[in-house]
């Protein structure tokens, strides 16, 4: 696995696939705020704008998402319960390249 720069998840859902080359990569998030999951992430053409069609990954979780021509981005934002019960404005995410 090759370590990316990590990507700060936002309340705003913004495409985690920017920037990066072609490939397969794990995510996870870095923040610790108990049993609630920590953000919401869907691949797709254009952002989801319900919350219910993402999936959630909590602190220490993590996900894969592909990166390349014909791949949908994929799109990360702050789980709304978060940033409410916690005041939270940005979660870590760490990324690193899962093939070479």
């Amino acid at each position: 696995m090759s370590q990316q720069p990590h990507f700060t998840a936002t309340a705003t859902p913004a495409d985690i696939t920017a920037g990066l080359p072609p490939g397969c990569y794990l995510a996870q998030p870095r923040a610790d705020y108990g049993a609630v999951s920590a953000i919401l992430y869907a691949t797709a053409e254009a952002t989801p704008a319900d919350p219910n069609d993402y999936f959630q990954a909590g602190a220490g979780e993590s996900f894969v998402f592909a990166v390349g021509a014909g791949v949908p981005p994929t799109w990360v934002a702050i789980d709304p319960g978060i940033a409410r019960l916690y005041g939270v404005t940005g979660v870590p995410v760490a990324i690193a390249r899962a093939d070479s």
